[in-house]
């Protein structure tokens, strides 16, 4: 690997971003991650919730061929990265779609679990529009499950986008660790009685049982995470904010603990990513950051200062770190 692309030390290599240089970004921080995951009532606003954070900025952060709509996929992290959009979604459908059991026309046509667009090209979508995935061989297009060399992972799959929803039904399943099988567990539940190894529901694909398992939260950086979450909830409740409200607090604490006391800062989009990407508008961690700072949206937990002082060791209210 290398990030100068052309350059000596680079012969055929796949170039990347100089990411021994890059800080971590807030939008990987769970409190960033459950909003986009939990924080709407259907698939809709919560894919563009995912695709906006963490998907873009990630691929803004990473910078390289990551940054290019165009050739992202010539680094093998991008499917490392869209497994864990996979994943994410996977936690959406647990939550929000599976408590609901769904008929199987409901799934059809209940916003939480699909709700079809238009194409570009003004072709609309449905639930039982048939997904196309074709290839071009020696010039002749074939569907992907009559290919002789890929098509057996295809031929059993699911041709309905509704089908789709449950990442069970393509064949694969997840084992969800520390902070992530956290949140899977509870659902953004304020209760940590409900910590701990789940295997839920199970899926039959190709006459294969196939099942998610979670594991228990085990290191002690995220049992820590979890403490100051119960301490800002604890806080929340005492002052009457509900749960949803509490994590949007918890959110805009961790913000500010990424602006103030840990290396780089929380950032907008880049301007040559939102023409690459065709993005307007800012990132909504930046957005959510200005307004805290502007007083617009202010933190409303009292003492939050201590409390990020408690856990982190830094007030998180004055920059601390360059």
């Amino acid at each position: 690997m290398c990030t100068t692309p052309g350059s000596a030390s680079c012969p055929k290599c796949t170039p990347r971003g100089n990411w021994a240089k890059t800080a971590m970004v807030s939008d990987m921080g769970i409190a960033n991650i459950r909003q986009s995951v939990l924080g709407g009532s259907n698939i809709l606003t919560v894919s563009r919730n995912i695709e906006s954070s963490p998907h873009n900025i990630l691929h803004n952060t990473l910078n390289g061929p990551m940054a290019n709509a165009q050739i992202s996929p010539m680094d093998p992290i991008f499917f490392m990265h869209h497994n864990t959009i996979d994943l994410l979604h996977t936690i959406y459908y647990h939550c929000k779609v599976e408590p609901a059991n769904l008929s199987d026309l409901q799934q059809q046509n209940d916003a939480r679990s699909f709700q079809g667009c238009s194409t570009s090209n003004g072709e609309t979508v449905g639930p039982t529009s048939s997904l196309r995935m074709r290839l071009v061989v020696s010039g002749q297009t074939i569907e992907v499950a009559n290919d002789p060399l890929i098509g057996s992972f295809f031929k059993d799959l699911p041709t309905q986008y509704y089908k789709l929803t449950d990442t069970r039904q393509l064949g694969y399943s997840f084992v969800v660790k520390g902070l992530l099988g956290d949140m899977y567990t509870t659902c953004g539940s304020s209760s940590s009685s409900t910590r701990g190894i789940e295997s839920v529901r199970e899926v039959r694909h190709a006459n294969v049982t196939i099942d998610h398992v979670v594991e228990p939260v085990v290191l002690a950086e995220n049992k820590k995470v979890l403490a100051f979450e119960d301490a800002v909830l604890a806080q929340a409740d005492s002052q009457g904010l509900t749960t949803d409200e509490a994590y949007l607090e918890v959110q805009k604490m961790n913000l500010l603990l990424q602006e103030n006391c840990l290396p780089g800062s929380v950032a907008d989009f880049t301007p040559e990513f939102k023409a690459e990407w065709h993005i307007t508008g800012s990132s909504k961690s930046f957005a959510l950051l200005q307004d805290i700072k502007s007083g617009a949206n202010p933190v409303r937990i009292e003492h939050w200062q201590d409390i990020l002082a408690q856990y982190f060791h830094c007030r998180g209210d004055v920059k601390e770190v360059a």
